[in-house]
């Protein structure tokens, strides 16, 4: 709708015609259309007949759209080598998304050998031609010293750039880095605008730690209804963070009317989603008969999975359970290596003086 009416199926009629007159871009974005369905009848095979054309004339976009395609077996048999081959012309021609993707697959050793050096170089090379994916995760690698020198400064730098094209997740963990002063002076102002950039782009953690910042006062005014608006807007976008704290929030009655069934069904999908803190709350729940019937056994199920993860409080709570022989067969061997654990993670009052 760019100065005329939006209209798809004008739309995909230009690009028809630009794609029989031997114009890439055009195949390209033919190619899409067909794909999705926009103005024209979705047809998957027809979007990748495009994609190849477009990549025959040289067109980055319908070379690495294809090599998406072939990678997930999107209208083609899935064929990893396949999908590495059409990233590699996209990226010699500069389209940034898809050297992005084949960083992505050496990072993950898909249909190459894992290779982070080469991975990064890749990232690197999206990143100088604006794609904001690959500035966000070479960001990434540069705080985590993947593959690369850690470096917090380099990595807020790339976060700054991702997050200036568009890409939520840079502007996320840009946000988390001026939270707590990593390679940037703190600002918890300037945090919640980082993490409310990120919510309006779809991002679900930026919602989160921005509901986290409302439900405090963090660099924003407290405000509990918008905390827990954020934190719905999370969990809808699936992030775990946002159920579990939605779920303490109904548990607690804060903000909201106390409702444990509520409380109970956002830490199930919190847990669902891998975070570790809400497979706790939920065993702790089931162990008590808050809101549920009281099962050990499923409390020490929960508890297990949110070892898993990681979570301190889920190791503890298993090790005593172990201790005790509490919905599991007791076994102090188990309890102590899981104590340990939590100790590691954390919980200090199971640490050995």
């Amino acid at each position: 709708g760019n100065g005329v009416t939006k209209d798809l199926n004008k739309a995909s009629s230009f690009y028809e015609k630009a794609c029989s007159l031997g114009n890439g871009d055009g195949c390209a974005h033919l190619g899409y259309n067909y794909e999705n369905g926009n103005g024209v009848t979705k047809d998957l095979n027809k979007a990748n007949s495009l994609y190849e054309k477009a990549c025959s004339l040289d067109n980055g976009r319908g070379c690495n759209n294809l090599g998406y395609n072939y990678e997930n077996g999107n209208g083609v048999t899935k064929d990893l080598n396949k999908a590495n081959s059409f990233y590699e012309k996209a990226c010699s021609l500069d389209f940034g998304g898809g050297c992005t993707n084949l960083g992505y697959n050496y990072a993950n050793g898909n249909g190459v050998t894992r290779d982070l050096n080469k991975a990064n170089s890749f990232y690197e090379k999206a990143c100088s031609l604006d794609d904001g994916r690959g500035c966000a995760i070479l960001g990434y690698n540069y705080q985590y010293g993947n593959g690369v020198t850690k470096d917090l400064n380099k990595a807020s730098s790339f976060y700054e750039k991702a997050c200036s094209l568009g890409n939520g997740d840079g502007c996320a963990h840009l946000g988390y880095n001026y939270e707590n002063g990593n390679g940037v002076t703190k600002d918890l102002n300037k945090a919640s605008s980082f993490y409310e950039k990120a919510c309006s782009l779809g991002n679900g953690d930026g919602c989160a730690h921005l509901g986290y910042n409302y439900e405090n006062g963090n660099g924003v005014t407290k405000d509990l209804n918008k905390a827990n608006s954020l934190y719905e807007k999370a969990c809808s976008l699936d992030n775990g963070r946002g159920c579990n704290n939605l779920g303490y929030n109904y548990e607690n009655g804060n903000g909201v009317t106390k409702d444990l069934n509520k409380a109970n069904s956002f830490y199930e999908k919190a847990c669902s989603l891998d975070f570790g803190g809400g497979c706790t709350n939920l065993g702790y729940n089931y162990a008590n008969g808050n809101g549920v019937t009281k099962d050990f056994n499923k409390a020490s199920s929960f508890y297990e999975k949110a070892c898993s993860l990681d979570d301190g409080t889920g190791c503890s709570n298993l090790g005593v359970s172990y201790e005790y022989g509490i919905g599991v067969t007791r076994d102090l061997k188990k309890a102590n290596i899981l104590l340990k654990k939590a100790c590691r993670l954390g919980v200090k009052k199971f640490c050995k003086k």
